[in-house]
């Protein structure tokens, strides 16, 4: 089917893809980094909080 020139819908400017920022998976990294300590943190801290009170109540218990 023939459109005339100036129904044509004009395509987009083409643009070049960005390359990626190298900062971005250095951030990336650290917050997988620092999510993975906090899991590991928060599997010992019932541990030592349990210490901690035994430790007191062994000191003040009496």
């Amino acid at each position: 089917m023939f459109v005339p020139p100036e129904d044509r819908s004009i395509p987009p400017q083409w643009e070049p893809p960005r390359r990626p920022d190298p900062n971005a998976r250095r951030q990336e990294n650290a917050a997988i980094t620092l999510i993975i300590l906090v899991s590991i943190l928060a599997l010992f801290a019932p541990i030592a909080g349990g210490t901690l009170v035994g430790v007191a109540v062994a000191l003040f218990g009496h």
